[in-house]
């Protein structure tokens, strides 16, 4: 923590700063903090300062001495006392739903009664409604009955050729995603992904919220499920960002270390893997697409923006398309808003970065807005309903295998 030389490289680039312009927001904030006290004997205060924040990575980015503040904030977290913390109800909810998939099942179904709930009894601009807004998705997606895992299960699959990671998202809201991925594969030349029905979580949500035992669970979990040597593709850009920070989990534990690395490398992320088929760039090639001056918003998660730097290969992908407009903002990418817990814990501030976004993209007017972190779609949709953009808001998956059917 002592490298960090408050040069504010941080406070340029730190989605939550710039909407507050409190210095704690800020990277250098939180490290000074860091630096003289204690996590374990935190404040209330301390413990809000350290949940403001998206881990997102744009400051480890810009930081000129690469002081890396969003392990420094997770490892913060995880010390924090529960009765310093007010949103530490928040994240038992989450680290047990997360972590129990029968849970998350039953998350969808109190999705439904909290949507009539929002809509038949609380007020429009009640707080309790705002924070149960998390429930309200696209009611074709909670009206979902079968996991994609389960439809996937119904067709003989082989282990050893390519798996596919469905992640929370694709699982339990929207499984058509996942159908996405099998019929992008198919004109790869690719057969079925093989789908381990004892997938779990990632862990992202969870280890955000503090849950350490609980991330190296549903880590141990995942890695058994997948065992094998063959790719393993992912469709979210969070979890492919979590999955691939597994071994970092085990660092006092070289067995499970060791096996976690063997696993980190296999996992692909789904664009990257897609931009580099033959078949699905010759067959884009071919295409001619929208019509009356369609243009499309490829939203950058911030976990491949920052962590691993995929922002070509989508990219790579639209170029192939002709007939449509690929609108970049003047700036460059921003931030959602997202990040999880903070979406809940932090719902004002959440909603205006969000907002900053979607003001931003509405001189461009797009027909449809794309992306592939699930926490992003969400975000989005909401953000383009609740703000008059109505822009349709779909998977990059799901966008390209429409087009190719």
């Amino acid at each position: 923590m002592n490298r960090c030389a408050k040069c504010g490289a941080c406070t340029t680039v730190c989605p939550v700063y710039q909407v507050t312009g409190k210095e704690p927001h800020a990277a250098r904030g939180k490290i000074h903090l860091l630096e003289r006290m204690a996590s374990s004997s935190g404040s209330k205060h301390f413990a809000d300062i350290f949940s403001s924040c998206l881990l997102c990575g744009a400051c480890l980015q810009a930081c000129p001495r690469q002081v890396d503040t969003p392990k420094q904030v997770l490892k913060a977290r995880q010390q924090i006392p529960r009765s310093s913390d007010e949103h530490s109800f928040l994240k038992f909810v989450v680290r047990k739903t997360f972590s129990q998939p029968g849970l998350l099942t039953g998350l969808t179904k109190v999705g439904k009664v909290a949507d009539q709930a929002l809509e038949n009894i609380l007020p429009a601009d009640s707080g309790l409604r705002l924070r149960l807004d998390f429930f309200r998705q696209d009611r074709q997606e909670l009206a979902t009955r079968e996991k994609y895992i389960d439809i996937a299960s119904r067709t003989e699959r082989q282990a050893g050729g390519i798996s596919f990671f469905a992640g929370c998202y694709t699982n339990y809201l929207q499984p058509q995603i996942g159908i996405a991925i099998e019929n992008l594969l198919a004109i790869a030349g690719e057969g079925l992904p093989h789908v381990p029905t004892t997938q779990a979580c990632c862990g992202l949500a969870v280890q955000s919220g503090g849950g350490i035992i609980e991330a190296k669970e549903l880590a141990q979990k995942n890695i058994k499920a997948f065992e094998g040597s063959g790719q393993i593709l992912t469709s979210c850009a969070s979890c492919y960002g979590h999955l691939r920070k597994y071994p970092d989990l085990f660092n006092d534990d070289w067995e499970w270390r060791e096996k976690a690395e063997a696993f980190a490398a296999r996992v692909c992320e789904f664009s990257t893997y897609f931009a580099q088929s033959s078949a699905i760039m010759d067959t884009l090639q071919n295409l001619h697409v929208g019509q009356n001056g369609q243009s499309v918003f490829y939203h950058d998660p911030c976990h491949l923006r920052f962590e691993t730097a995929i922002t070509a290969a989508p990219r790579h992908l639209f170029s192939r398309l002709g007939g449509i407009t690929l609108v970049e903002l003047p700036g460059g990418p921003q931030c959602c808003g997202m990040g999880g817990l903070f979406h809940l814990a932090h719902q004002n501030l959440s909603q205006r970065i969000r907002n900053g976004l979607i003001n931003s993209l509405r001189p461009f007017s797009p027909t449809t807005i794309v992306t592939t972190c699930s926490g992003c779609l969400l975000q989005l949709r909401q953000g383009s309903s609740s703000q008059g953009l109505n822009a349709e808001v779909k998977h990059l998956a799901v966008f390209f295998a429409e087009l190719l059917k």
